[in-house]
């Protein structure tokens, strides 16, 4: 009968397909048969060769029995359940149940960037966090630490490291405003020229600043009947930002939030006291 390059017969019209699925025996008692109703077991391939995977020649690779964790690779014959039995309660070689990763001791010797022991499935866990017979106190020591802790007085503590003074968190700018109240003084500076609203911006703030007010508003305009624009803005800034460097203005804001589109600005000044 012919086979394929696999070793497979090849059924004829006139084979009869029930005695190929059956076994030696069954081949054996076909003796008397003819010769066209003869069954032939395959051919085995020539021992001490292996056919090639690619028409190139190359070799077929050797089956890994693992994976690249280590984990055995379990084929469709393999029994399940004696991967999962004891080495001492099976049959099996003792070398069956060896792992590609030799065993490792409990004690961590590898450590990472900051000095934490490096663990892996081979460690025992509660080992490592069990603590060693001379770290541990005696229950008594600890219960008297304990009550010597709670007995101190955490006002008392406080006042001994700091000396009796205790600082207080300073505010922030936000915070400070909130604190301000409403408009309390207003100028007025339309008309006036460059020079002289730097001149009475300078002096309402500091006779405002001496006087103990804190939120004042300053008219500058919108410069719509000025034909090259709103000039006074630009100038009662600078000379606000100057009074910030002098210490009497702490913050500033334009009352719509947006310098064009404000004709006053509100200005906080710094306590005179």
């Amino acid at each position: 009968m012919p086979v394929n390059r696999h070793g497979i017969p090849v059924l004829r019209p006139n084979d009869d397909p029930g005695h190929l699925m059956q076994g030696n025996d069954a081949a054996a008692a076909d003796d008397g048969l003819p010769a066209s109703e003869k069954v032939l077991s395959p051919k085995p391939p020539p021992a001490g060769r292996k056919r090639s995977a690619r028409a190139g020649g190359a070799r077929l690779r050797k089956k890994p029995r693992t994976n690249r964790h280590g984990l055995p690779l379990l084929s469709e014959r393999d029994d399940l359940e004696r991967h999962f039995e004891e080495p001492g309660e099976t049959d099996l070689p003792a070398d069956r149940w060896a792992t590609n990763k030799p065993p490792q001791p409990d004690d961590c010797t590898q450590r990472d960037k900051n000095g934490i022991p490096v663990l892996d499935h081979c460690r025992d866990l509660g080992r490592l966090m069990a603590a060693s017979g001379e770290a541990e106190a005696p229950a008594e020591e600890w219960s008297q630490d304990l009550k010597a802790s709670l007995a101190h007085d955490a006002r008392t503590l406080m006042k001994r490291k700091t000396g009796g003074i205790y600082p207080t968190r300073k505010l922030t700018l936000q915070e400070r405003l909130k604190r301000y109240p409403r408009v309390q003084g207003q100028l007025d500076l339309h008309g006036a020229t460059a020079i002289k609203a730097q001149q009475r911006t300078d002096a309402y703030v500091r006779t405002a600043h001496a006087d103990g007010l804190f939120t004042l508003r300053i008219i500058v305009g919108k410069g719509l009947h000025s034909e090259s624009g709103a000039v006074l803005p630009d100038v009662v800034e600078d000379q606000l930002i100057q009074l910030k460097r002098d210490g009497l203005v702490l913050a500033y804001r334009w009352e719509k939030g947006v310098k064009r589109k404000s004709g006053a600005v509100i200005v906080y000044l710094e306590p005179a006291f």
